[in-house]
């Protein structure tokens, strides 16, 4: 495709690009932000909350006013938060992208104190104010609970699978069992 004309290659975008409807960016990042299905939230290099969307105060049970400011710690289970600082810093030292389900096994913890497994996409962003992390949280409590059904499910799959193989074996045995009784009934009546 380097030289297909029906597939030109792409050319950088520039702010003269946009349409000018779409340069009220205010707006439009509040209304991205605030429509997003997954928690958004921005911090600073101290590991202050300095940007929380709405449904990041939805999944973890504070306003948004109250995850301002907050260290990042707040919404960590209390068993995690000292390793969780240490691998904030070591994020900041090399900010790097990281998707989400890369074999983390993570959670967070809402304000009444109940731990939930969550999905944990990382970014940054450069500022002239400095690096910022941004951290994109889904809760996954919903696919945890299918995959426990889906796995006790397989379980009483191979549990009967075992128990029709015996019940199988079990009847050849008294198949052969009956023969022979029939045999000796047999001899016994002649």
């Amino acid at each position: 495709m380097i030289d297909d004309p029906n597939h030109p290659p792409p050319r950088d975008v520039s702010p003269t690009d946009i349409p000018v409807s779409t340069r009220k960016t205010e707006k439009l990042l509040a209304a991205l932000l605030e429509t997003a299905s997954q928690a958004i939230l921005m911090i600073d290099r101290a590991g202050r909350m300095v940007l929380a969307n709405r449904r990041a105060g939805e999944m973890f049970g504070y306003t948004t006013q109250e995850l301002l400011g907050a260290d990042i710690e707040l919404l960590v289970p209390e068993s995690k938060r000292a390793t969780h600082g240490r691998l904030r810093e070591d994020y900041f030292q090399r900010p790097r992208t990281r998707p989400a389900g890369i074999g983390l096994d993570l959670s967070g913890r809402r304000k009444d104190g109940v731990e939930f497994p969550v999905e944990v996409s990382l970014s940054f962003v450069e500022t002239e104010e400095g690096i910022f992390g941004i951290a994109f949280i889904s809760d996954i409590s919903v696919r945890k609970d299918l995959e426990e059904q889906l796995r006790n499910a397989q379980k009483m799959e191979a549990v009967g699978r075992l128990a029709g193989g015996v019940a199988h074996d079990f009847n050849n045995m008294l198949t052969v069992i009956a023969g022979y009784n029939r045999m000796i009934l047999d001899e016994l009546s002649t």
